[in-house]
Order: structure tokens, then C-alpha cells, then sequence
């Protein structure tokens, strides 16, 4: 496990012909090569002080917390000579005027898709189709937080003919959101993966909890040391709910007096937790 904090005299600004510079100094320790501090970079991590403060260290291409028209562009990484585990790194973040229509400025900050803390996101609405016995002015699957027969029939206009459900399309968004990075996101795997098939269980895009699926990300090199990351996300208005209709003791579905299926409930297939945003 990898320690950093910020050095005391590791701060300093310089202001010259409308450009600004600003350097910002990290002790970190506990880091066997270079690689494992480089993988690191834009994380928050423990100070070692043992009471849960974190460091943020910058990464290429963040935003300085301050200052936010001042990116990172460069940093210096040197090793302690009488620590093996030990680095100081040395961010520079720079206001750099972009033209596009000038070659690419020498501060390696490039200003399109494949620039280092490019993010984007796109979406597009489709249909899908799904069984349903129930439609119209039903009970929506979260008003009370329960799933299953226990929360009770949910009401709204029958659609099965004899407890047969009927294919209906309801509408989705579907979410993509990229990233570009100069870590490898080897650390993000395993959590990635654990995360894929969860709801949101906060606010996400600006839609409530329990409505955004993960659906998992792609990982691709895009150039030296440089990555893009890409999770895709599904929006259900109705909370990935699906329903089912309900069974009797000896394992027959109910129908009522007209032919429609006399009980129908929701199930939710997707626990809700913590997902990437």
C-alpha cells in the first residue's frame, strides 16, 4: 500500500505575459518502482497519518483544485537516493491558450478525443421489447421499496389473454461514458467487473436511484501510456423491474372471473450499490 502527502515547500507560482505556471510538490512511499507510483497518479491516497486523510495526487491533463484554468502538462519523478521505496514528483500545470488552427502548443496537452482527461458522453434512446400482464396506470416498482407478492398486485390494465403475457416495447436510454487516461485502469479491473449488473444506488446523469444499470466497460490503448475507458450504462424508467405473475399453492397461475391474470408483481433482478460515474 502506497503512502503521499503534499511537501511543505512544494508550492510556487509564476505569472508572465498573461501565462501563469504553478508547481505542486508530493512525497510518496511505499512504491517498489516507478510503475506502481505512475498507476497512482490522479488518485486520492491514504497520508499515512492513520486518522482516513487522503491526498489527491494530480495526474497529466487535471485540473489544479485551485486554480481551474491551470492543467497539469509535465511532472519530474525522481527516487529518495537513501529510500527504496521513497519518490518526490513534481507537478507543473500551465494556462495554455488554444488555437486549432495552429499546430499542437509544446505543453503536451492535446485538446481533442485522444487528449489525456478528455471525457464524453453520448446516448441514444431505443426500444426493447418485454412480457408484460399489466399496462396503463400501474404501481411503480419502487414507491415502497418492496419486491415480490408481498408488495401486492400492481395494479393497471390487464394485457394477457388467459394468464398469457403480451410482448410490449417500453423505451431506454442508453449511456456511454469515455475517458482517456494515462494509467492502464489495472486497479479499476476487478472492481469493474464486480460493479457490472448493479443499479445506482445515488443519483447518476441526473436520474434518480435505482433507474441506471451498469452494464461494464471497454478498455483500449490508444497510444503510449494513454488509455480509453468507456462504461456503458442503461436508464430504466421503470427501474429494471420485470413482472410476473403470481402462482397458487399447487403451482397454477390465478386468473380472475374475465380471464386476466388476478395478481401480477414486480421482481428485481439487479441489487442496488455502488456504480462508476
Amino acid at each position: 500500500m502506497g503512502y503521499a502527502i503534499e511537501t511543505n515547500d512544494g508550492r510556487s507560482l509564476s505569472v508572465n505575459d498573461g501565462k501563469a505556471e504553478f508547481t505542486q510538490s508530493f512525497k510518496m512511499w511505499g512504491y517498489a518502482s516507478e510503475q506502481f507510483v505512475l498507476r497512482d497518479f490522479g488518485s486520492a491516497i491514504a497520508n499515512g497519518s492513520g486518522v482516513g486523510t487522503l491526498t489527491t495526487v494530480p495526474k497529466i491533463g487535471s485540473k489544479h483544485s485551485y486554480f481551474n484554468t491551470l492543467r497539469c502538462w509535465s511532472y519530474d519523478l525522481r527516487r529518495e537516493p537513501s529510500g527504496n521505496d521513497t519518490w518526490f514528483v513534481t507537478f507543473k500545470f500551465r494556462n495554455v491558450p488554444h488555437n486549432p488552427s495552429l499546430p499542437q502548443t509544446p505543453s503536451g496537452l492535446s485538446s481533442g478525443p485522444e487528449a489525456i482527461g478528455f471525457e464524453e458522453l453520448t446516448a441514444r434512446t431505443t426500444v426493447v421489447p418485454v412480457l408484460a400482464w399489466r399496462g396503463g396506470n400501474m404501481a411503480m416498482p419502487e414507491d415502497n421499496g418492496l419486491w415480490g407478492e408481498a408488495r401486492g398486485d400492481i395494479g393497471g390494465d390487464p394485457l394477457d389473454a388467459g394468464g398469457q403475457p403480451q410482448t410490449v416495447f417500453k423505451w431506454q436510454f442508453e449511456i456511454t461514458r469515455s475517458e482517456v487516461s494515462e494509467q492502464a485502469f489495472s486497479k479499476s479491473l476487478s472492481s469493474f467487473g464486480f460493479q457490472t449488473g448493479y443499479r445506482n444506488s445515488s443519483e447518476v446523469f441526473g436520474f434518480p436511484a435505482g433507474t441506471v444499470i451498469y452494464k461494464g466497460a471497454n478498455i483500449t490503448r490508444i497510444g503510449t501510456n494513454r488509455y480509453r475507458v468507456s462504461h456503458a450504462y442503461t436508464y430504466d424508467s421503470f427501474y429494471h423491474a420485470i413482472q410476473t405473475m403470481g402462482y397458487n399453492a399447487d403451482g397454477q397461475f390465478d386468473v380472475n372471473e374475465d380471464g386476466y391474470a388476478d395478481v401480477v408483481y414486480w421482481t428485481q433482478p439487479f441489487p442496488s450499490g455502488s456504480i462508476p460515474s
